[in-house]
């Protein structure tokens, strides 16, 4: 059993205020979960009816055979206005520091959540894994540090990171992205890199396996690409400034 810690308090009639404050050791949550963004549209109309603070915390959340731990949840409720995330962190598998603040909208009932996102690791692959993704495309040495800090715009049908700067091992990114549409995916990046190994990453792709690896990796997706690089390394060959 999971006891939890804490106070509510509940006052006004004519104009509601709800302080919460919340402390659980530990949170087994189930494999399958409701998607994000069904959830923001009803926490965003709380706002709209109530003035107040939450703030929860959780030693351990128990998901998909790993535990996140340490995470934090702070919220500021004004009636009529945005919900501010003043701070919302968490410490992943791989050891994986995640931290977001800025705040909720409903504008006409489509939730979107605005901020700040940032995560850094060290251990890239035990993350992928985690995510469900495969590590192993790559040779062991590659895919261990990653940082990311970018603004960040979501909502039901859509997801924003702008003006992206990403750090993984030893190549620096920046950049933004676009992922719209529900049954067919709409993708559309602009990647900005110092240099980029594909040796180093997939020593095994040769020109003409490209455009099916490609194609693996997007699925269905419409995508509108625009990537520059400083220093391209591949099949033993190196590029310089290609566009």
């Amino acid at each position: 059993d999971t006891a939890a810690q804490g106070h509510l308090e509940l006052t006004g009639w004519s104009a509601p205020r709800l302080d919460l404050a919340l402390s659980l050791p530990r949170l087994d949550l189930p494999e399958r979960l409701a998607a994000v963004d069904s959830l923001l549209t009803p926490l965003a109309r709380l706002a709209s009816r109530i003035e107040g603070e939450i703030d929860l915390t959780i030693g351990q959340i128990a998901y998909r055979g790993e535990l996140v731990r340490r995470a934090r949840l702070q919220l500021g409720l004004a009636e009529g206005a945005a919900i501010a995330v003043r701070d919302a962190r968490a410490i992943l598998p791989g050891n994986t520091d995640f931290a977001f603040t800025g705040r909720l909208l409903d504008p006409a009932g489509d939730a979107s959540l605005q901020g700040l996102l940032t995560i850094v690791t060290e251990r890239l692959r035990s993350l992928l894994g985690w995510l469900g993704a495969d590590p192993s495309v790559a040779p062991r040495d590659r895919l261990q540090s990653f940082s990311l800090t970018s603004a960040l715009e979501a909502s039901q049908d859509s997801f924003r990171l702008m003006d992206a700067e990403v750090r993984i091992d030893a190549s620096h990114i920046r950049g933004s992205l676009v992922l719209e549409g529900d049954r067919r995916r709409r993708l559309a990046a602009t990647i900005d890199a110092d240099r980029l190994d594909l040796d180093s990453y997939v020593p095994e792709v040769g020109p003409g396996d490209l455009p099916g690896l490609v194609r693996a990796w997007l699925a269905d997706a419409d995508v509108a690409l625009e990537l520059e690089v400083e220093r391209l390394l591949w099949r033993r060959q190196r590029w310089s400034e290609v566009m």
